[in-house]
């Protein structure tokens, strides 16, 4: 695994009755950096200088983790209906909304400064899809054209 030395990770025991809170503080005590990139969830920190293999790694384990977390803490039922159970507090609208239950669920993932919703999140060890190439048959005209 290649390492990275500017790559910090820190453990919390979050208070489920203030997951959003904690997390919030402790972006705010961050900073949002212009550079570096960051992932929080209520039960990690992970920090590092840029977004490198080693840092995705890292914050994909951890996320996986958070999620086992939450599984065993709540029902699926509950977590399938997240919003009914997220209080918005003082939500103003949807992005609020959004980045309270990240805080909460997912985590959320700064990159240079910037929030990266999970689907834009940087893949650095998906593999480029191979297709297999198929063998062709012969074109139905040359068939007739060899018969002859």
């Amino acid at each position: 695994m290649t390492r990275d030395p500017s790559l910090k990770i820190r453990d919390f025991n979050p208070d489920f009755d203030k997951l959003a809170e904690e997390v919030g503080r402790r972006i705010a005590e961050w900073g949002n950096q212009p550079t570096g990139a960051a992932y929080f969830t209520p039960d990690v920190q992970v920090t590092a200088d840029s977004p490198s293999l080693a840092f995705m790694r890292a914050v994909r384990k951890y996320r996986g983790r958070w999620v086992m977390k939450m599984r065993k803490q709540f029902p699926r039922w509950v977590l399938a209906s997240v919003a009914a159970w997220i209080p918005d507090g003082d939500c103003q609208g949807k992005k609020d909304h959004y980045l309270n239950r990240s805080m909460c669920v997912t985590g959320i993932l700064f990159v240079n400064g910037r929030i990266l919703p999970g689907h834009e999140w940087p893949d650095r060890e998906r593999r480029p899809k191979c297709t297999p190439t198929r063998r062709r048959s012969p074109e139905p005209a040359s068939l007739e054209s060899t018969k002859g």
